[in-house]
């Protein structure tokens, strides 16, 4: 069966069900299964949810290393997005969920993160 597009989801695609949906396959999925969602959508990697969490966010907070690092080296995951929820970058949310095999990988790409300085966490 054919794959195609919904009509409505251009390059400007802005609809909140592609981001919840999103969402649900990056908590639930595999990372060809978000690569897969990825083609179907112009614009998945820059959107947000309803709480501001990115598809970064979430890989980071639920400890997929292997999508953090495609987000990262593919599709230009924005390390210093903030969300809306808290105000935390991915780097953030992921020692907070205790997923620090994802914190290295990104402390590896950006060694300084920009944080306040109360919320600086030296990871060995």
């Amino acid at each position: 069966m054919p794959v195609t597009f919904d009509p409505e989801c251009g390059p400007k695609c802005r609809s909140k069900n592609h981001a919840y949906e999103l969402v649900a396959a990056i908590t639930k999925g595999t990372l060809a299964e978000v690569q897969a969602f990825f083609r179907l959508c112009h614009a998945a990697g820059h959107q947000s949810d309803m709480y501001g969490r990115s598809a970064l966010h979430m890989a980071a907070s639920c400890g997929k290393v292997d999508m953090v690092e495609w987000l990262m080296e593919e599709r230009g995951g924005d390390l210093t997005q903030k969300d809306g929820e808290s105000g935390w970058t991915a780097l953030h949310r992921a020692v907070f969920y205790g997923q620090f095999a994802v914190a290295r990988v990104l402390v590896q790409v950006c060694p300084i993160p920009p944080t306040p300085p109360h919320m600086i966490i030296i990871i060995i």
